[in-house]
């Protein structure tokens, strides 16, 4: 690993959870109030059935229903998700265990990798997130680049931080972001 005040260079491998936990972040965390709203509605959902089942509570009909239809279509969302990120995972699309030589400056991210090399400028990137394990650059809605934590140094997640908050500005959000330890 390399690191001086102009650009960092590390190298790091993609592995299936990190799609994973990307994939979740996407369905559920991308806006800082989603998952607060999803759990305390499904919370309401679980005591209204609860209710019925109770002899202190007598929900309405109405209320029991919905109850019931929000938390099957909160279990199909989590179904389809996992399927989805299961095939994914299958198909060839991704170089999943592949590594990747990332050169991180002012200018954006250079990723090489087997014979592949795609540099992406900070002013082109649609979206970025810091997340507790990993850095998330979304490209377009849909296409994203991982940069795990995993992989790097302390002062390397600083300087990504910072190139990151200095190239998109406003679409670089930091979220539930831990202190990383100092690694060898």
């Amino acid at each position: 690993m390399e690191y001086n005040k102009k650009q960092i260079q590390f190298k790091t491998t993609i592995r299936h959870r990190d799609y994973r936990a990307v994939a979740y972040f996407n369905l559920f965390q991308r806006h800082r109030l989603e998952p607060y709203i999803v759990m305390a509605i499904a919370a309401l959902a679980i005591a209204i059935l609860l209710g019925r089942i109770l002899p202190w509570f007598h929900p309405n009909t109405l209320l029991f229903h919905i109850s019931w239809v929000f938390l099957v279509f909160l279990l199909l969302v989590l179904g389809v998700t996992e399927f989805m990120v299961h095939q994914y995972i299958k198909s060839d699309r991704a170089a999943f265990n592949s590594q990747y030589t990332i050169t991180v400056s002012g200018q954006g991210l250079h990723l090489a990798t087997q014979g592949e090399n795609s540099f992406y400028q900070w002013k082109r990137m649609f979206k970025g997130f810091e997340m507790k394990r990993h850095f998330l650059f979304f490209l377009n809605i849909s296409q994203a680049v991982i940069l795990p934590k995993r992989d790097m140094l302390e002062e390397q997640c600083l300087f990504v931080r910072q190139r990151a908050q200095e190239g998109m500005g406003n679409n670089f959000r930091q979220r539930y972001v831990q202190k990383t330890k100092k690694r060898k």
